[in-house]
């Protein structure tokens, strides 16, 4: 048997020294050399290894070769792109961001480049709260939007309602009641001619002509309970997804790919996954078809939110195109409604008991949305378990919200081991216990670690409100948890906001690199200083991880031959023990590339010339959770 491998070995090395020397005979415009070559670095590989090389070697999209440099370099041809980074800069794959809103944030960095008979056809105007002491204040404003709507293209009016955010309880009870206050017949004497929509953040209340419209869609499948004219819950789904208009595949193609690449690649994000309604993924699509997504965009469904119809459409509409699509635009599973709101929103879904509430804290008792009456969204998770499907793209903050979702996954799936095949994505990770870390690691699940919830203590300040509210322990133990989540099994991917959208500073992934290192938050304090991670385990959070989530981590995620060659070029190694750990964010994205090709260049790059105050503005004209 020795014998014939050693046979065997032989025949193998002299076939190939034979190709190798009719190679060397092939004319030289025959030979296909790299495309590219980065050489003369230190190429940050995060494969099983965590190899660091000199050079990295392209072709048709992916990686040829990863080495030394004179092995590498041996790779380029005359019309090969060389690019020497003078061993001080460094290369790592492309990261991968694994649960952001680009297409809302799209719609508020560019609403103001949109022709306004196209905003008009969407969006009348806006009601900000607060301005306003009465009803009759309220109708006044409305009556002004409606006379003022003309564009004669217009289905429906629509106007938004931007409640108060982190108010005491009394002042967003009051909004609250004047909204509810406001009743059909109100809305026919302002717009008796045509449907319109007054929408509040969950909830919209309509005129006669807009109840018309959706009983004439679904009035044969739903026994509404009065004719009122306002919506929650599922009823808002369907009227939000289905019956009131929205922006054009061609217009909503042409601000996602502006925000892509104004706002993503610069900061080395070469995929990106989030959740999408069914024509947004149209409008996505169509980049695709075109070849213009300059960032590849891994989405979750949005067929699973509060749809009393979940399963019929499931299998009528997608019959589990889980994975599929392209390189470019796949889908990795279903989002759902999610399971709490937020510290400084509706509350959160926890097994901790308060030490205080809070004056803004809207639900004393905590707020577990699953156990609300007639929520159908455990059901719907069972469903969607049942059909192999697996829940991606969901808001997630308490710790009891995140083990009622793993537990219905188990339930459905019957079997610990099919279970985890699901890897079940534990979106915007923050609070935990250990119960559910456990059963994270056992189902193989992925936690997305949100880096802006975590660190910030101004504005909404999601992480110092549960301090406040459950004691500096529990914040300081179970608040992203990720060295205690990794140890037991689980994996762990990157989250953040969009760069800059906020406030302008800028959230980028290297500043989550050094959260995750130092634990520091924005006022300086390490909060869990066990659950720091080394340098090397924070970069494959932002490689690997997001990888494992977009089901993708045989093409994504490390520098290795064959997969994509998603690459960005640092200024500087992270890995350097030189630079200290409060100084990662310091560095800087010098080019990113998608498939071996240039999508960022910090050399020709010009920022876009945004009004912040605009986009905050318009951050609301998609609804949130």
């Amino acid at each position: 048997m020795m014998r014939q491998f050693w046979l065997f070995a032989l025949v193998t090395f002299f076939a190939a020294v034979g190709q190798l020397s009719h190679a060397q005979q092939v004319p030289e415009q025959l030979i296909r050399y790299a495309d590219l070559v980065l050489y003369n670095g230190s190429v940050l590989t995060v494969d099983d290894r965590f190899t660091v090389a000199e050079a990295v070697a392209v072709r048709d999209g992916r990686i040829l070769d990863v080495g030394p440099t004179d092995r590498v370099l041996r790779l380029a041809g005359p019309k090969t792109r060389k690019v020497d980074l003078g061993r001080s800069k460094a290369v790592i794959p492309g990261i991968i961001n694994t649960h952001t809103h680009p297409n809302r944030y799209a719609v508020a960095h560019y609403w103001n480049s949109i022709a306004r008979d196209e905003r008009e056809i969407v969006r009348a105007d806006t009601i900000e709260s607060g301005k306003f002491q009465s009803k009759d204040e309220v109708l006044v404003r409305i009556k002004a939007i409606v006379e003022g709507s003309t564009n004669p293209a217009r289905k429906w009016i629509r106007i938004t309602w931007n409640p108060p955010r982190g108010q005491p309880r009394e002042l967003v009870k009051k909004d609250d009641d004047m909204f509810l206050e406001l009743s059909k017949e109100d809305l026919d004497k302002l717009c008796p001619d045509m449907p319109l929509v007054l929408k509040r953040r969950g909830a919209a209340r309509v005129n006669s002509k807009g109840l018309a419209e959706f009983l004439g869609r679904f009035g044969n499948l739903l026994a509404l309970k009065d004719n009122t004219g306002l919506f929650s819950g599922t009823l808002y789904e369907l009227l939000s997804v289905e019956i009131l208009p929205h922006l054009s595949r061609e217009v909503l193609a042409s601000v996602y790919r502006k925000e892509l690449q104004d706002w993503w690649a610069p900061f080395g994000v070469t995929t990106i996954s989030t959740r999408l309604k069914a024509y947004e993924i149209a409008s996505y699509a169509l980049l695709d078809q075109k070849g213009e997504l300059p960032v590849r965009l891994a989405y979750a469904h949005e067929i699973g939110l509060r749809n009393p119809f979940f399963e019929r459409d499931v299998e009528r509409s997608l019959d589990n195109i889980q994975n599929y699509g392209t390189d470019a635009l796949w889908m990795v599973g279903i989002s759902v409604q999610p399971p709490d709101g937020s510290p400084s929103g509706t509350g959160v879904c926890s097994s901790f008991t308060k030490i205080r509430v809070l004056p803004q804290d809207l639900n004393p008792q905590g707020w577990c949305r699953w156990e609300l009456p007639n929520d159908i969204t455990r059901q719907t998770v069972l469903t969607l378990t049942r059909l192999g499907y697996r829940v991606a793209g969901t808001h997630q903050y308490g710790d009891k919200g995140r083990e009622m979702l793993l537990d219905a996954v188990l339930e459905a799936a019957k079997d610990p081991s099919v279970a985890a095949q699901r890897r079940t994505a534990l979106d915007h990770g923050q609070m935990a216990n250990p119960s559910m870390i456990k059963k994270a690691g056992d189902l193989k699940a992925i936690w997305g670690a949100h880096v802006d919830k975590f660190w910030d203590t101004k504005g909404r300040a999601d992480a110092e409100l549960v301090e406040a509210m459950y004691g500096i322990e529990v914040a300081d133990r179970m608040l992203m948890p990720l060295k205690s989540l990794l140890d037991a099994g689980a994996t762990v991917s990157y989250e953040s906001g969009s760069p800059g959208l906020w406030d302008g500073e800028g959230r980028d992934p290297m500043f989550g690199m050094e959260v995750y290192v130092t634990r520091k938050n924005e006022s300086g304090r390490v909060r869990g200083e066990r659950e720091k991670l080394d340098r090397k385990t924070a970069l494959r959070i932002l490689t690997r991880g997001g990888a494992e989530y977009v089901l993708r981590e045989k093409e994504l995620g490390s520098i290795e031959v064959g997969k994509l060659a998603d690459l960005v070029v640092l200024d500087s190694n992270p890995l350097d023990p030189s630079i200290a750990d409060e100084e990662l964010s310091e560095i800087q994205v010098l080019m990113t590339l998608l498939g071996g090709k240039v999508v960022y260049d910090a050399a020709t790059f010009t920022p876009p010339l945004l009004d912040v105050r605009s986009a905050e503005e318009y951050s609301d004209f998609f609804d949130r959770e």
